[in-house]
């Protein structure tokens, strides 16, 4: 009798909790877009899409934006922009950034906006990228098989993702990361159906490489090679087109492509090589070990149907464990800043479906409880605060605490990176428990 009286009161209990857990990511998730809002308004908003809005100038004039880089070159002036302004003066912004750190495919699509001044831009590429970080969530419940999406693990997975510092800091900046990541999931969702069209997708996500790099895993993984030449097409052709724009040889503007790999490896992040020290030996011998070990425990695993047999768009449990490591993967060993933590999107929604329904995944109610306290913490140090502590803070105490949050979200990857090898090794391959 005791029991029966108590299962209710149980269940409201955990109801409650349920609630108060929502009420405290809604107000998180609302204090970081407030966050994000306010420094895109300031003096460094929009600090990286300077570099594309710049970048377009060139473009426009018949250069190779890449070329222009390298030889420190200045649009010429006056410009007369579609909205009246004329500019005598310097073009680029003081303290912005200029470097086209994108491949040819994304700098094209971005070239209208430099027919734009400055404000005007920045304020329609906020405008697109506010709208990339609220549907991606979104975006990402598609990869879930129709009947296992469940309207709280979704409500959770948007206000987690919103409430990320990787997210406001790539809203602020306005970094082409919510772009690529949207991009992305919707090749991903399109990869069975219109496999050209996913493939074209997959092509523009590319152009921010260290982003998009799991998905065209994820393809070579499932064998999608259809996707995977429409990919190539497309970075192809946005090479050939600034080369030809810029009157160069490809080799040329393929060099240039070079130099901005290099020129990023060394410097400071959330990659494992910032943790280690930056370049060197070490950081290089630590990712190469990181990279043979998660080769090595995907190997079987990817071996068992990553898709659902019953909706091929979407993932199969074994499908969820090995994109979300790949991604975590991705981050860890090659630069990183910390916007691009957006990209454990994949582990997060993996990890909140595990947690919520462990017996689909192959697991025990324990196992899913541990799993659920892994995820708070993991998400608790992806959303701690960066430069707003320094509010709170004694002046000369913020780089100290810059340094901390960014190691202590390096670690917090390498560690939810074994988790998502040890949900690849146990996760069902399918629903049919394969």
């Amino acid at each position: 009798m005791d029991v029966d009286h108590a299962a209710p009161r149980v269940l409201r209990a955990r109801l409650w909790l349920l609630r108060l857990l929502l009420a405290l990511l809604a107000l998180n998730a609302g204090l970081a877009l407030a966050r994000g809002a306010a420094r895109a308004v300031g003096t460094s908003g929009g600090i990286d899409f300077h570099s594309y809005w710049y970048a377009g100038h060139f473009l426009w004039e018949g250069a190779s934006p890449y070329r222009a880089y390298v030889e420190r070159l200045e649009p010429a002036t006056p410009i007369r922009y579609l909205d009246g302004v004329t500019e005598t003066g310097p073009v680029a912004r003081p303290g912005l950034a200029r470097t086209p750190a994108n491949t040819a495919p994304l700098a094209l699509l971005l070239a209208p906006l430099a027919r734009l001044s400055w404000s005007s831009a920045w304020g329609i590429w906020f405008g697109i990228s506010l709208v990339c970080l609220l549907a991606i969530p979104w975006l990402t419940t598609g990869l879930w098989p129709e009947g296992e999406r469940d309207r709280v693990v979704a409500w959770l997975l948007f206000l987690v993702f919103l409430g990320l510092q990787g997210s406001r800091v790539a809203l602020w900046t306005g970094q082409t990361t919510l772009l690529s990541l949207a991009l992305m999931i919707l090749a991903l969702r399109l990869r069975a159906r219109r496999p050209w069209l996913a493939g074209a997708l997959l092509g523009v996500a590319l152009s921010k490489y260290s982003l998009a790099l799991p998905a065209a895993l994820f393809f070579l993984l499932e064998r999608r090679w259809r996707p995977l030449a429409a990919a190539a097409l497309v970075q192809l052709a946005g090479l050939l087109a600034v080369s030809a724009i810029g009157g160069e040889p490809v080799l040329e503007t393929a060099r240039a492509y070079a130099g901005m790999v290099t020129r990023h490896a060394g410097l400071p992040g959330i990659h494992l090589g910032d943790l280690l020290g930056g370049a060197g030996i070490w950081p290089a011998l630590a990712a190469a070990a990181l990279t043979g070990a998660v080769a090595l425990a995907l190997w079987r695993r990817a071996r068992r149907p990553l898709a659902d047999p019953g909706a091929p768009g979407a993932l199969s449990p074994a499908g969820w464990a090995v994109l979300a490591a790949l991604s975590l993967w991705t981050v860890l060993v090659a630069y990183h800043r910390v916007y691009d933590t957006v990209l454990a999107l994949p582990f997060l929604a993996a990890g909140l479906a595990a947690a919520w329904r462990p017996a689909a995944w192959g697991l025990d109610r324990a196992a899913g409880a541990r799993l659920a306290w892994f995820l708070a913490a993991f998400v608790a140090a992806l959303s701690l605060p960066g430069e707003v502590a320094g509010r709170f803070l004694p002046a000369d105490w913020l780089p100290a605490w810059l340094a901390l949050v960014d190691g202590a979200i390096t670690i917090s990857l390498l560690a939810a990176l074994g988790v998502a090898l040890w949900l690849a090794r146990v996760a069902k391959g399918a629903r049919d428990g394969s």
